[in-house]
Formats: C-alpha cells, sequence, structure tokens
C-alpha cells in the first residue's frame, strides 16, 4: 500500500480518468459526510434577572423596581459545523443561538412552591403573561468572528460584557450584537473566553481592547 503525506488525497476513489481523487473532486454530498465528523457544539448557561415590562406589573407594584427583575435562563449555544479542514475556511463558519427563558418558579408568580413544599403567597403576576412576552430565541448564521466586548448601555455591573458577531452576509460583513445577554466581570468573562478556544477551537486575539474570536 502505497501512503501519501497529504491527508487530503483520497485514494479508492476513482474519477474519469480512473486516477486518485483530490478533496475538491470529491463529490457535495461525500465531502458533507465527511466534514459533518468534525462538527463541535459548544453550550452555556446562565443565571440572570430581568426586569418585567411596567404593563406586566401588578397595580400595586408598577412603581416598585425592586420586585420586578424575573429570574431567567440564558443560553448560548454555538455550532460549528466544520473545523480544522485546511484550505476550506470559507466554508467553515458558526451558528449562534441565544434564548432568555423565564423561570416558572420565580417567586414573583403565585402557586409555587417552597423546598418543604409549602406555598409562596407570590406578588401577583401573571406568569403565561410575564413568560409570553419575556420568552424568545434568536439565531444567527454565517458568523466568522465573535467579540467579548465591554457593555455600553447602563447596565450598572462593573466590568461587564457583550457579545458581538460579525457575519458574512452576500459577501459582505454585518456586525450584530446579542442584546440582553451579559457575561458578568472579568472571571467569568475569561472561563467563557477559554471554552470558546478549547470546545469550539477558535483563534483567540486581542482587537481594539476586545477579546476577538475566529474559524481561522
Amino acid at each position: 500500500m502505497q501512503f501519501c503525506a497529504n491527508p487530503y488525497l483520497c485514494t479508492g476513489v476513482k474519477g474519469d480518468n480512473n486516477n486518485s481523487n483530490m478533496w475538491s473532486e470529491l463529490p457535495e454530498d461525500l465531502q458533507d459526510k465527511i466534514l459533518r465528523k468534525a462538527a463541535l457544539r459548544f453550550v452555556s448557561e446562565f443565571r440572570r434577572e430581568r426586569q418585567v415590562p411596567v404593563d406586566l406589573r401588578p397595580a400595586l407594584l408598577r412603581d416598585a423596581d425592586f420586585n420586578s427583575w424575573a429570574s431567567v435562563t440564558q443560553r448560548i449555544v454555538i455550532e460549528r459545523s466544520r473545523h480544522a479542514i485546511e484550505g476550506h475556511g470559507p466554508r467553515d463558519v458558526l451558528t449562534v443561538s441565544f434564548s432568555n427563558c423565564v423561570d416558572e418558579d420565580w417567586f414573583g408568580f403565585e402557586g409555587n412552591r417552597d423546598r418543604f413544599g409549602y406555598l409562596v403567597p407570590g406578588l401577583g403576576f401573571d406568569r403565561d403573561a410575564v413568560c409570553t412576552v419575556m420568552d424568545f430565541k434568536r439565531s444567527w448564521t454565517d458568523v466568522i468572528k465573535i467579540r467579548l466586548v465591554f457593555g455600553d448601555d447602563g447596565f450598572d455591573v462593573q466590568d461587564y460584557f457583550q457579545l458581538a458577531l460579525t457575519r458574512q452576509i452576500d459577501g459582505r460583513e454585518e456586525v450584530v450584537f446579542v442584546r440582553n445577554f451579559h457575561i458578568l466581570g472579568r472571571r467569568e468573562k475569561e472561563a467563557f473566553a477559554r471554552r470558546l478556544e478549547e470546545e469550539l477551537r477558535l483563534r483567540r486575539r486581542v482587537v481594539a481592547g476586545c477579546d476577538e474570536f475566529t474559524v481561522a
């Protein structure tokens, strides 16, 4: 058997000239089957609080901001369909999904029980109405860069960071921010950054004072 140094020289696949084909000569469906074996998936969940809109608060709590922060679970999923495929960078992109789900056991809702099984009085918030308005999921495809940037919307936590995504759309780059998603503090940011490097094999560098992660 003849051994080849080039890992993309595929022996045993014959073309019209009966010679071994290179990667680019493989049928596209066969390329996809091979590349799907290289898929990577990153999942991270955070427990946060988000303020309930004024029109969803009970009448007696319309002005009580301190009791209007609902517990939520925020989930970020990043999928890298193809990685470490040399020479095939343009097809190596990320899909990013972000969801926000209100905790149905939040103390503001009626009918919940504590750890001893006793009913909690609640604050009169309508569970269905709050969840309908505040739950959401968004997704972005063709992402080529992820940046951790300092927050700029007046959030009152020192050193919190937002996700900024750069997408490749019709040959041009578009930057979008993952709104309502915050990484709190440098320790949490660094742990998140390490996971992007280790689990998604993204390349990390500092650009304009922010951590940037790319597929190549």
